[in-house]
C-alpha cells in the first residue's frame, strides 16, 4: 500500500521522536507548559499536508485554506485546520533545541528533487571530536555501503570521486579535480585538443581517467564506462594506481 513506501523513510520510531521533539519545542518555549500537544498521528498528518503541497504548489501555504475555490484544497483543508498547521509549523522539531549550539543563520539549502531520497546524513564538521580529512570519500563509503556488489551505478561531482572510491565494489562514474592523488599527469594539453574530443589513460583494474576537452576541460573517472565509445580521439595507456 501507498502508506507503506511512504513510511519506509519514516518509520514508527521515527515519527514518535518527532512528536516528542515537537512537544518539547514547545514546551521550552512556552515555560514549561505545552498548550496544545502533538501526537505521532498528527505528525504523520502534517508530513501527509507537506507532501502534497509539494504536489500541487501555490504561493502560500495559507492558500490551501483559502476561502477561495480556485486556491483552495478541499483535502488538505479536510485534514488539519489552518491554524493548526501554522501551529506546528513553528513547533516541528527533531532534536532538543536546550542542546543546540547555534544561534546564527543556517546556509543550509532545499532542493525540489525528482527523485527518491534513500539515505543523507549531516555535516557537523567532524566524527565525535575528530576533524575529517577525507570527508568526500568517507560520506560516500557510509552512504554507498548497503549498495556495494549489487550492480546499483553512483554518480559523484568532483568533491567526492577519488581513485580510491573506483577500488570499491560498487560501479561508481564522477567528474575529478585534476590534481587529485594518483592520476596521471601527461594526458594531452588543451591545445592538443579541440572541441570533443578527448584524452584518456586506464588502468589494469579498469578504472578509466579521461579528459573531455568542450567549451573547457572537464575531467572524468569510472570504474564501469568504455572511454572507447564516447571519444573521437583514443589513446589508451596503462598507468598504476599506488596504495591510498
Amino acid at each position: 500500500m501507498p502508506v507503506d513506501i511512504f513510511l519506509l523513510p519514516f518509520p514508527e520510531e521515527l515519527i514518535e521522536k518527532i512528536a516528542f521533539q515537537t512537544n518539547l519545542c514547545a514546551t521550552q518555549k512556552h515555560g514549561g507548559i505545552n498548550p496544545a500537544p502533538t501526537t505521532s498521528q498528527e505528525i504523520k498528518e502534517f508530513l501527509a499536508i507537506t507532501i502534497l503541497m509539494g504536489v500541487k504548489k501555490l504561493p502560500s501555504y495559507r492558500d490551501y485554506w483559502s476561502s477561495d475555490s480556485k486556491l483552495r484544497h478541499t483535502f488538505i483543508s479536510s485534514i488539519m485546520s489552518l491554524n493548526r498547521f501554522s501551529l506546528l509549523l513553528g513547533y516541528l522539531h527533531f532534536n532538543d533545541i536546550s542542546e543546540q549550539e547555534h544561534k546564527g543563520r543556517s546556509t543550509l539549502k532545499q532542493y525540489d528533487a525528482k527523485c527518491y531520497m534513500c539515505k543523507f546524513e549531516v555535516y557537523t564538521g567532524k566524527m565525535g571530536n575528530l576533524v575529517e580529512r577525507d570527508l568526500g570519500g568517507r560520506v560516500v563509503k557510509t552512504l554507498c555501503q548497503s549498495l556495494e556488489n549489487k550492480g546499483y551505478e553512483v554518480y559523484l561531482d568532483n568533491y567526492f570521486t577519488s581513485v580510491g572510491l573506483m577500488q570499491k565494489k560498487t560501479y561508481a562514474c564522477g567528474t575529478v579535480g585534476k590534481n587529485r592523488k594518483n592520476l596521471p599527469k601527461d594526458l594531452k594539453t588543451d591545445k592538443q585538443l579541440h572541441r570533443r574530443e578527448s584524452d584518456w589513460k586506464e588502468t589494469p583494474e579498469g578504472i578509466t581517467y579521461m579528459k573531455w576537452m568542450d567549451r573547457k576541460r572537464i575531467y572524468f573517472l569510472s570504474n564501469f564506462y568504455d572511454a572507447e565509445e564516447n571519444s573521437t580521439a583514443r589513446r589508451k595507456k596503462n598507468f598504476v594506481v599506488q596504495a591510498l
